[in-house]
């Protein structure tokens, strides 16, 4: 993150950007609405279905990047 922000890119980050009583679904789907790119990040176990849905708006507006990692 810091790598991108020193590159002069704005960061969207859910740990730094929700608070208690947001409504995380609604703030992640404006994030993603704004943003020009979208970058998932994750972990090892299967992703919830919040985060398909967000996937999923990024990749039909051509937001999403995709990486082949194994």
């Amino acid at each position: 993150m810091k790598q991108l922000q020193a590159r002069g890119f704005e960061v969207w980050l859910d740990e730094s950007e929700l608070r208690p009583g947001d409504d995380f679904a609604e703030q992640i789907r404006q994030a993603v609405r704004e943003s020009d790119t979208v970058v998932s990040v994750i972990g090892g176990q299967q992703p919830s279905p919040n985060v398909l849905v967000e996937m999923g708006m990024a990749f039909s507006t051509g937001q999403a990047c995709t990486s082949d990692r194994d």
